[in-house]
């Protein structure tokens, strides 16, 4: 005899329905479960008269045929819900692969890590070959050449020159979510905002990594905001360098003692800043919301003025130049430009002629040599929005007003997800002004030409992940015409050198 327990559990079974006729199954007589081959099932009689007017299943339209009707002598028909199981053994599956993905990645680090070495020892082994060979070209006496027979070969000759970058070490210098870098003016030390350390506390876990261009393994860290750098400036004498960030902090420290020396506490996240052209005491920073903060570092209280942007969106970029004996301040949002003049030191007065209405613009930058002419990019959106770059002079036309002259557009990349910033310069031997932006694609840096609006160079630093910044410095030595460019990604910076050799062909 079964137990109560059993006979109430039955009795909640609910009895199967039969598709057909939609009335429920009997365990005797015509009407009794059956089945067909294809695992539906339904009542005997109903689906005998299907089979035979019909050979699909009335479910699923498989084929049937009289005799795969299997009638089923039961009276409940109950399954095991296995759901739970089919998903914890895709989780297993998952975290195999995973860990198997993950075990594939320490092997090839530790390849990456065997071949590494034992390119150093390869390299050791060629700087001592070096010395040996220095060692040998000091005991050689000195040829001099005879200046006639120099003067008469450079007549039948004709000169050509030609420059690249070059990495000025082979050491790329680890960073954690690095967003921005900065030169010097002399550029013999950079600046990046990266993440100081990993923890979960209050204390800062983001500021600035100080690295010497003469050699980047002397590197130092200061640990000030507690959210990432977004943007950062060297002041006139490099002597101190200004960072903010989203916790709403404009931070000045020391390059020399590598501690912050002053901070404002600010009412709105900071976006970006930079220093005055002429007034080595006066900074600007943006906000999030369009606002503009001036300050003097000689006053620790409250911002001197402020400006608010035509968008009210975050000003990512802004820039000062100056025309005569007034300036112009340039702040970008993601909509475009707009312009203050100031004039006699105080007096801020709008240029809404000067504004320019640039969708999807995501960055700004100006030239070192020429501070009013401008790079403005804009990043990829779909094939209908590509990426480009328009440089633009800001100047005073004959009639001492303000005007905003169009140089050149460049395309052809595409930007990556995040904000990516590009550089922009002017060298004597390169020609005309170089732009160079990063591509998505390919992972490299390209320099265009913009008297050609042409590509002449592709540099692929290596980098493992997308390139966000790009920066150029120009050492002040004009013997030399030597420049550094800073490439930068989330984890590494590339520190690369220009190259200049003139080369001589003979005439025919």
């Amino acid at each position: 005899m079964e137990s109560p327990s059993k006979k109430r559990r039955r009795q909640c079974f609910e009895a199967v329905e039969c598709t057909i006729c939609c009335e429920h199954c009997t365990t005797n007589g015509e009407h009794r479960l059956a089945s067909l081959a294809c695992g539906h099932f339904f009542g005997q009689s109903c689906i005998e008269r299907w089979v035979k007017t019909s050979k699909t299943c009335p479910v699923c339209n498989r084929a049937v045929k009289r005799n795969d009707v299997r009638v089923h002598f039961t009276d409940t028909i109950a399954a095991i819900d296995n759901s739970l199981q089919e998903e914890y053994i895709k989780k297993y599956q998952n975290e195999k692969k995973t860990r198997t993905q993950a075990e594939m990645e320490v092997a090839s680090l530790k390849l990456q890590l065997k071949i590494a070495k034992q390119e150093a020892d390869t390299q050791k082994q060629r700087i001592m070959e070096l010395l040996e060979e220095n060692s040998s070209l000091k005991a050689k006496p000195i040829v001099l050449s005879d200046d006639s027979d120099d003067d008469d070969a450079n007549e039948d000759e004709e000169s050509e020159s030609s420059w690249d970058y070059v990495k000025a070490t082979d050491v790329v210098v680890p960073c954690i979510e690095a967003r921005v870098c900065a030169f010097s003016s002399n550029c013999d030390m950079i600046c990046v905002g990266t993440r100081t350390q990993v923890s979960s506390g209050q204390q800062a876990q983001y500021g600035l990594l100080q690295v010497s261009t003469l050699d980047v393994h002397h590197r130092v860290t200061m640990a000030l905001h507690k959210s990432p750098v977004r943007d950062l400036a060297f002041s006139h004498d490099d002597g101190m360098i200004a960072s903010t960030a989203f916790d709403a902090k404009l931070y000045f420290s020391s390059t020399k003692a590598h501690t912050p020396v002053l901070k404002y506490d600010m009412q709105y996240p900071g976006w970006s800043c930079t220093w005055d052209v002429s007034n080595p005491f006066t900074i600007y920073c943006g906000h999030h919301n369009g606002h503009i903060s001036i300050f003097d570092i000689r006053r620790t209280g409250a911002p001197l003025n402020a400006l608010a942007h035509q968008h009210k969106q975050p000003i990512h970029s802004i820039r000062t130049m100056q025309h005569g004996s007034s300036k112009t301040i340039v702040a970008a949002t993601f909509s475009g430009l707009s312009m203050w003049h100031v004039n006699n030191g105080s007096a801020l007065t709008p240029e809404p002629s000067l504004n320019m209405e640039i969708k999807n613009c995501s960055a700004m930058s100006h030239n070192q040599i020429t501070p009013n002419q401008l790079v403005v990019s804009t990043r990829t959106q779909g094939p209908m929005n590509p990426a480009q770059h328009f440089m633009l002079t800001v100047q005073k036309n004959e009639h001492g007003q303000l005007e905003t002259i169009s140089d050149s557009v460049l395309q052809g990349h595409r930007t990556p997800s995040a904000l990516s910033r590009p550089a922009t310069w002017t060298m004597p031997h390169q020609g005309s002004p170089i732009v160079a932006s990063s591509d998505e694609d390919s992972k490299q840096v390209w320099l265009w030409e913009t008297a050609t609006s042409s590509i002449v160079k592709k540099i692929n630093p290596g980098l493992s992940t997308s390139i966000v910044d790009v920066q150029h410095g120009i050492i002040p030595n004009p013997a030399t015409q030597e420049g550094r460019l800073a490439v930068l990604c989330n984890k590494g910076l590339v520190i690369y050198k220009s190259t200049f050799s003139r080369r001589s062909s003979q005439r025919n």
